[in-house]
């Protein structure tokens, strides 16, 4: 088993070096690294939208993540485990389940986040204004 943190202020992490920790700098695409992943975590205190999770989503990994304001609104209709980022022994609970649920898929309903879908409500909307 190996953890993967990829971003930034990781620095707490850097004193524990051990064999299958590995700490990434920022990265332009991470979705490259989604396809080796068995479980999806983000453990933000704050995050804008969230694109990540989508990203996730799209890749059909199991997901753990802090409520944040980025995904307040709309995490709750989906099968995706969620924790108080205060809580680090909840999410240490959720990441044991996850390891022995084994790997598996998770389908999730992407419909809201169609861009193209989006891109003509939009523009529906500005052609009735």
């Amino acid at each position: 088993m190996y953890l993967i943190l990829i971003g930034h202020d990781y620095q707490d992490f850097l004193s524990h070096k051990k064999e299958n920790i590995f700490i990434l700098p920022h990265q332009y695409n991470p979705k490259n690294y989604y396809k080796i992943f068995d479980c999806f975590i983000m453990a933000s205190r704050w995050e804008t939208f969230g694109m990540t999770l989508v990203e996730a989503m799209e890749m059909e990994l199991p997901i753990i993540t802090s409520i944040h304001q980025g995904n307040l609104d709309w995490i709750k209709e989906y099968n995706i485990d969620t924790f108080d980022f205060n809580k680090v022994d909840e999410l240490y609970l959720k990441m044991k389940k996850k390891l022995n649920e084994g790997k598996r898929k998770e389908k999730y309903n992407l419909e809201k986040f169609n861009y193209e879908k989006r891109c003509c409500e939009i523009t529906e909307f500005y052609n009735e204004i």
